[in-house]
């Protein structure tokens, strides 16, 4: 199969007619660029999980235009669902919800849930608004590795697998949305995103819901044996190259790591501008400090490091945790496994 790179406008009716046959598109939105299939085929959603190389059991989500088409689609909507929605959509907040029963169970990994959210960037829109029905669209690259934010990333993953990327630039956002589990009492983020717990919690409590909002443990789709949301597992994000994170207050253990390397050994580094060098012979690549900024560049960082063919990446992890940090810091610590003793 030949895979092109077109631009919207003229892209999006080729994607309707391919969408419509069953078949899969890969598509910007403004986190990271989605791998688009009807979420009401079967047929088309479990062609995603082929095309990806998913584990059955890791559901998909489910993009809509807006709250009124996941009011059809959902099999509830409830008074939280209701306010985040006004105050975060569109844009990169998923809910999870009861299922309904238009959507396809394989969308879910057979789960009576399902994971929705309306994207906000404008070629997301467009072709979900002209389409009409729901796209279920995980992120457009093979199961586990480092997240798509230009179309070229998507080519370099998927070519030959899928007939259309369309090209709607570099993501926005950078790092896939905040997920957030409204089924069971209270609200529970599964993942986090540019949506952070603090916006929720204000976002219910101006409304005069209840406020409380937690994070689900790191571990927990290992603990309870499934998911109810994509990214979960404990290694995700991944570079294809052994990568390793550190802090930047273990600059000695990573030298002493360094100093047991073989001669041949070098490395790529993704730091911040404040790290000192470790060793000669790393290929420096630096993040930004800011937050926006940094989760903008982290998956190309860690693609352009793949691209360096060096022996291993050593990635430095923020030492701010507020905010979008945290969603920063999951993807670095999903991605990379801790530097060994």
């Amino acid at each position: 199969m030949k895979t092109s790179i077109r631009n919207p406008p003229q892209a999006l009716a080729a994607a309707l007619a391919i969408l419509s046959r069953g078949e899969l598109v890969a598509f910007p939105t403004e986190t990271v660029y989605g791998l688009g299939a009807d979420a009401g085929s079967e047929r088309a959603v479990r062609r995603v999980y082929q095309v990806k190389a998913r584990p059955p059991d890791d559901p998909l989500i489910v993009h809509v235009c807006d709250a009124l088409q996941a009011r059809e689609y959902a099999g509830d909507f409830p008074a939280a669902a209701v306010i985040l929605a006004e105050r975060f959509w569109p844009g990169p907040l998923t809910l999870v919800l009861r299922r309904g029963a238009r959507i396809s169970p394989a969308v879910s990994a057979g789960l009576d849930t399902v994971a929705i959210r309306a994207p906000s960037h404008p070629v997301a829109r467009e072709l979900l608004s002209r389409f009409g029905r729901p796209l279920a669209a995980p992120s457009a690259n093979r199961f586990g590795h480092t997240s798509p934010t230009t179309a070229q990333h998507v080519l370099a993953e998927l070519a030959g697998f899928i007939p259309l990327i369309i090209d709607g630039g570099p993501c926005g956002i950078g790092v896939e949305s905040t997920v957030l589990d409204l089924c069971d009492d209270g609200a529970r983020i599964l993942r986090p995103g540019a949506v952070t717990p603090e916006m929720i919690a204000d976002t219910l409590r101006r409304a005069g819901l209840a406020a409380k909002v937690t994070m689900a443990d790191r571990h927990a789709g290992d603990q309870i044996g499934g998911w109810k949301s994509p990214g979960m597992m404990v290694r995700h994000y991944a570079p294809q190259t052994p990568a390793y994170r550190f802090a930047a207050a273990q600059g000695p253990r990573v030298r002493r790591w360094l100093a047991r390397q073989p001669a041949d050994f070098h490395m790529a580094l993704l730091c911040f501008p404040d790290c000192p060098v470790l060793d000669q012979r790393e290929r420096r690549i630096i993040l930004p400090p800011e937050a926006s900024a940094c989760a903008r560049r982290l998956y190309a960082a860690l693609r352009q490091a793949d691209e360096l063919a060096c022996s291993a990446i050593l990635v430095q992890l923020p030492e701010n945790t507020d905010g979008l940090w945290t969603a920063i810091l999951d993807r670095i610590t999903r991605a990379a496994p801790e530097l060994p003793p």
